[in-house]
């Protein structure tokens, strides 16, 4: 990932990246959208600085405010597997020839 100074939400959603938000207390780490971000700014009216979001965050866990945040990629999300595939197999696809191959596996 290069390095660039992201403040705000904006520059988050121009680099295409999401949100990590990690709680100290306990652990728990939740991902966030640029337009998940943005409900959560106008539902508190703050500005779209995420250091002034995330203060205004509650781990779902621990009820702690959660204190760390980076950007990260987003989820590279392929859906829940079929029945009968293996769930990390479907996950560690590269590729949608790779997931047909497993459909055909679970198949027969």
């Amino acid at each position: 990932m290069a390095r660039y100074k992201i403040e705000t939400t904006s520059q988050l959603h121009r680099h295409g990246y999401w949100l990590r938000v990690r709680c100290r207390a306990c652990g728990h780490m939740a991902d966030f959208s640029n337009d998940q971000l943005l409900e959560l700014a106008k539902g508190r009216f703050v500005s779209g600085r995420i250091d002034q979001i995330v203060a205004h965050m509650r781990c779902s866990v621990c009820k702690a405010k959660p204190t760390d945040w980076a950007p990260t990629f987003p989820p590279d999300d392929h859906g829940p597997a079929p029945l009968g595939v293996n769930q990390r197999a479907w996950a560690a696809a590269r590729d949608d020839r790779e997931r047909k191959r497993l459909i055909r596996q679970a198949r027969g």
